[in-house]
């Protein structure tokens, strides 16, 4: 399949310089290219300290069911903050062994055996 773009310009559109310019800064979005980080403006310490972080992590494993894990765990964390935000004066650990322990029995009976 060829490009209707010529050659020079489709290497132009990878180039550290754009994706310092537009794609990293303008976007928000980190550079996937290693070469492309020796942009200015992702020279900084904090984006040294991503550069770094990417460098050296890991992924994490695909869950199988993580919607449904991610929706139990967001509408509990909500009933969390609402208890203690009505009540300030109870007891935190009790609130969350409360809704969390049966959540997670919930949760591995959901995921065994996957």
């Amino acid at each position: 399949m060829t490009s209707l773009m010529p050659m020079g310009k489709r290497s132009a559109l990878t180039t550290p310089r754009l994706y310092g310019d537009y794609i990293c800064i303008a976007s928000g979005l980190l550079p996937v290219r290693i070469d492309a980080w020796s942009a200015e403006e992702l020279t900084t310490p904090h984006y040294q300290l991503l550069l770094q972080a990417l460098s050296a992590g890991r992924s994490v494993p695909t869950v199988p069911l993580w919607g449904i894990v991610e929706t139990r765990l967001e509408e509990s964390f909500g009933k969390i903050w609402s208890i203690l935000l009505e009540n300030p004066q109870e007891n935190v650990e009790a609130i969350l062994r409360g809704i969390l322990d049966p959540l997670a029995e919930q949760l591995n009976l959901l995921l065994r055996g996957w």
